[in-house]
């Protein structure tokens, strides 16, 4: 299970990874669907990230938002892989059912 934090409102919602792209050797784009009406955010804020029952995102990771797109209800993440806790992020594949806290 996943858990976002994005610093506005406090949120919690479900998304579905519909896509994992690598885009360079560190650089990974990780889009979301969420099966609803998505709370409002924009790119370039941060989200936190962790991954439940992963010692390597004990700690939750912040996130760039790249892409906010309404009409398909997508958020796309970039992830620079850069250790163990990203590392975890970047290798999840596609239709996993996450849990999202977005603030």
């Amino acid at each position: 299970m996943f858990y976002f934090a994005l610093m506005q409102k406090k949120h919690i919602d479900d998304f579905t990874i519909v896509a994992n792209e690598r885009h360079t050797r560190e650089f990974v784009i990780l889009t979301l669907k969420h099966p609803g009406k998505m709370p409002e955010m924009f790119p370039g804020q941060f989200v936190e990230a962790r991954v439940d029952g992963s010692n390597a995102t004990y700690l939750r990771r912040p996130l760039s938002i790249h892409d906010v797109n309404y009409a398909s209800n997508t958020l796309k993440l970039l992830i620079q892989e850069v250790g163990p806790g990203t590392r975890t992020l970047v290798h999840c594949k596609k239709a996993i059912s996450s849990t999202w806290s977005i603030h």
